[in-house]
């Protein structure tokens, strides 16, 4: 088997691959949500890293990725380049904690992390990718991983042990 090849995801990034060594990996997803999409038959696979509900909130030239309304189909059409079929494609997402103290306040506008998983679960249905697994919310952070050979998505939460999705 070949060497994996860890490949990080940055905050407002997204990468669309179908090289079976690397493995996409979304560090200290907080309030920020990983989206993991995967092409099973194809064994493509992407990982975008949200920060942000929606495009229409920015104040300048923000990177696309940033944002869910954005990342989700700038991700699917990078892996439909690659050879994906969009009626194939399974979901994943991990992050969306409330990582602030605010977190009891009834104003949902502060609770960036929850925006987040709803835009993200908002554009997912929007492109008929459903989400298999998910592990969101709570107040830890979290990192993603994606293995592109398998589709195999992990995450570890801050201080305990590594699991599957």
């Amino acid at each position: 088997m070949a060497e994996q090849v860890m490949v990080p995801v940055g905050i407002g990034e997204f990468r669309a691959s179908k090289d079976s060594r690397e493995v996409l990996v979304a560090y200290g997803l907080g309030s920020c949500v990983g989206v993991s999409i995967y092409d099973p038959e194809g064994k493509i696979g992407g990982l975008a890293h949200v920060m942000l509900p929606n495009s229409t909130d920015a104040l300048s030239q923000s990177p696309l990725g940033k944002f869910a309304d954005c990342a989700v189909p700038l991700l699917v059409e990078e892996m439909v380049k690659l050879g994906a079929r969009p009626r194939r494609l399974l979901g994943k997402i991990a992050g969306g904690a409330q990582m602030l103290l605010v977190a009891r306040l009834s104003n949902n506008i502060l609770n960036v992390g929850e925006r987040n998983i709803l835009a993200v679960k908002a554009a997912m249905e929007l492109h008929g990718i459903p989400i298999t697994r998910s592990d969101t919310g709570g107040h830890r952070g979290r990192t993603m991983a994606v293995h592109l050979a398998t589709g195999k998505t992990t995450v570890r939460i801050v201080g305990e042990k590594e699991t599957e999705l």
